[in-house]
């Protein structure tokens, strides 16, 4: 489970980024949301859908991710 703190445009894209509890954050890029800050989401939720075509992605779409310990 988790509160999205983020769900928008990140430098021209689209990023949606959560707080799980313990203090861990994920951010998931380029994906268009389907929830807004401060809802809450539960393990396997959709939480927005991947976009194709970015450059660099030798793929039809490439999901980028990171996660951080902290604010």
């Amino acid at each position: 489970d988790a509160t999205v703190v983020f769900a928008g445009l990140l430098a021209g894209r689209p990023v949606v980024s959560l707080a799980h509890s313990g203090g861990l954050h994920t951010s998931y890029e380029p994906v268009r949301a389907r929830v807004r800050a401060g809802q809450t989401v539960t393990s396997g939720a959709v939480i927005g859908e991947l976009l194709a075509g970015h450059p660099g992605c030798p793929a039809a779409a490439c999901l980028h991710w990171g996660a951080m310990w902290g604010p």
